[in-house]
């Protein structure tokens, strides 16, 4: 699938409107009890996840956020969580640290990469 062109090199409106929602509402895709919420959290490598959530019980959770074509989202987010637990000096499978996905729709294919690397996946449109 091609992937539409965001606007001014940056991220599309669309894309960024769902960012800030999710950031706002985290309970709306699994995560409560946060503490601390970081849109656009920079590792060391220069890779940047959208969201990053950190709760009380010591969780911590990279949010992609994807409107259209989730499929690369999922990817990154492999990534996403193996950077975090570097960051954390975390071994890379640590279940410290959580992966989710939230796309307009997230198609068979890209449900079944998400379920088989433990990556939890939502469908919202704003």
């Amino acid at each position: 699938m091609k992937r539409p062109k965001r606007s001014g090199g940056g991220e599309g409106a669309q894309h960024r409107g769902l960012k800030q929602w999710v950031c706002e509402h985290p309970e709306a895709v699994g995560v409560h009890n946060v503490t601390k919420r970081e849109m656009e959290h920079r590792y060391a490598s220069g890779d940047e996840v959208d969201i990053l959530f950190i709760t009380a019980d010591g969780m911590d959770v990279v949010v992609e956020i994807d409107t259209d074509d989730p499929l690369p989202g999922a990817y990154q987010l492999v990534k996403y969580r193996a950077l975090r637990c570097a960051e954390l000096g975390l071994p890379l499978d640590s279940d410290k640290v959580r992966a989710v996905l939230v796309a307009w729709t997230v198609d068979k294919q890209t449900a079944r990469f998400c379920d088989s690397y433990g990556i939890r996946w939502f469908e919202e449109k704003l």
